[in-house]
């Protein structure tokens, strides 16, 4: 485990390094893309998910960025099955 300038911890596996975003919930970034391209789409419906923004709210901006970053690929994604 290391940490980053933010003091969250990053583990390394397989695929990369995954980084926990919300630290009370032990939410990843990767989870929570997940989640977002699976069809979540707004902070309420994560919060519900996965709880993340519930407790301490220090991850409400990397959330929010997340989610602002992942939720267009998903519109992307259902306007290509419809076609």
């Amino acid at each position: 485990m290391v940490k980053n300038h933010r003091g969250f911890c990053l583990k390394i596996d397989n695929q990369g390094t995954t980084m926990y975003i919300c630290v009370c919930k032990a939410v990843t970034d990767k989870q929570l893309v997940s989640v977002i391209e699976s069809g979540v789409c707004t902070r309420r419906e994560l919060t519900h998910c996965l709880g993340v923004g519930k407790d301490c709210g220090k991850c409400n901006q990397e959330v929010k960025i997340l989610l602002k970053q992942h939720s267009g690929q998903n519109e992307n994604y259902q306007l290509a099955a419809l076609a």
